[in-house]
């Protein structure tokens, strides 16, 4: 388990968030009650969605963000993200 760490911490800092986030995906299977490894998931699942939404990848964000509310429900950030993007993505009708 520590290797696995250590080796999700080291594609981290080396700004490999897939392989980071696939790493603690397995540390996660291997140790569901892992607090470090849910804790780091999270943030990366974060840093992930915001990157995504940025770039204009809604659909790659919500999916982030459901993921994060899926291992953290009541992630406050992640709801109201979540949230914001659904209703932003719903089909603007009605008359003016």
């Amino acid at each position: 388990m520590t290797l696995l760490l250590d080796l999700a911490k080291l594609k981290e800092k080396q700004g490999k968030l897939p392989e980071a986030l696939q790493t603690y995906e397995k540390i996660l299977e291997i140790s569901p009650d892992s607090k470090e490894g849910k804790e780091t998931y999270v943030r990366l699942l974060l840093q992930l969605a915001r990157l995504e939404e940025e770039k204009g990848n809604l659909k790659q964000a919500l999916e982030a963000y459901k993921k994060v509310l899926d291992i953290s429900p009541g992630h406050e950030e992640a709801e109201e993200a979540y949230l914001r993007l659904r209703l932003e993505a719903l089909p603007r009708g009605g008359k003016q």
